[in-house]
């Protein structure tokens, strides 16, 4: 059985905001493209190598990479174990 285009999960991730223009010529932006752009730049400020070779959906699958990915940047895991 195929599954239809109509789940939420499609429709949240090609949302395209009202707020965002973008130049003439090049297609709107989508939900995607700003969480893709702010994972890439949260791995990038971690200096993790792999960055443009995971994409989010990927590791979102996950769930405890997913919860570390998202972890704010000033914890890490030695701090949270002298606790």
């Amino acid at each position: 059985m195929r599954l239809n285009d109509h789940r939420w999960t499609t429709a949240v991730s090609d949302w395209t905001p009202r707020d965002v223009k973008r130049t003439a010529g090049r297609p709107p932006t989508r939900w995607s493209d700003f969480f893709t752009k702010s994972f890439k730049e949260r791995y990038n400020a971690l200096r993790v190598p792999r960055t443009d070779r995971i994409h989010w959906t990927t590791l979102a699958r996950e769930r405890d990479k997913w919860k570390d990915c998202w972890r704010p940047l000033g914890t890490s895991e030695d701090q949270r174990e002298s606790r």
